[in-house]
């Protein structure tokens, strides 16, 4: 977690960075279907506590798999929870630990937001360039965006006269031309 030198805002903080290197994003699924010739079932948690498969999704490799069952068969009458990362550069998820601690796998949410953030996030050697670098322009691209967001002018678009124009979301005020 990177930290500032300004106070702390409870709830969501913007100017706090967390930051995990990809192959410690990880995920917990449920397992199913771990018996010979079954294949191997992942599933996460809906808003109602329901289960979302998610085994299209995963696909792990055969070492990793067999790895898994043999965690499985030995946990007969329990539920497993399998902790899962993806690796990036083969696109299979790795096998880390079953989950003795939890009784269901994350929520379907954490599933989306593990697959997103592997997609999204900056590498190791981008965010040592970025933290490094005295010519990144992060302050000033963070105030206009800050600026942007306490302007009451938002963007609309005249789908009769195909073209972009500005709202004033106070005095109701329109116009073509980009307000200053």
């Amino acid at each position: 977690v990177f930290v500032p030198d300004t106070p702390y805002i409870a709830g969501t903080d913007h100017s706090l960075l967390k930051w995990k290197a990809r192959d410690q994003l990880t995920v917990d699924l449920t397992v199913r279907g771990a018996g010979k010739g079954e294949g191997l079932g992942f599933f996460a948690v809906d808003d109602d506590g329901g289960d979302v498969d998610c085994s299209k999704h995963v696909h792990l490799s055969e070492q990793d798999a067999a790895r898994l069952r043999a965690d499985v068969a030995d946990r007969p009458s329990r539920v497993t929870v399998a902790e899962l990362g993806l690796d990036g550069s083969s696109g299979l998820w790795v096998y880390h630990a079953v989950r003795p601690d939890k009784e269901g796998g994350n929520h379907f949410d954490t599933f989306l937001s593990t697959l997103l953030l592997h997609a999204e996030s900056p590498s190791e050697p981008e965010l040592r360039y970025r933290l490094s670098s005295p010519t990144d322009d992060w302050a000033k691209r963070e105030d206009g965006a800050l600026l942007a967001a306490a302007s009451p002018w938002r963007e609309q678009f005249s789908k009769s006269q195909n073209r972009p124009f500005w709202w004033n979301s106070v005095t109701d005020e329109k116009s073509w031309a980009r307000p200053a």
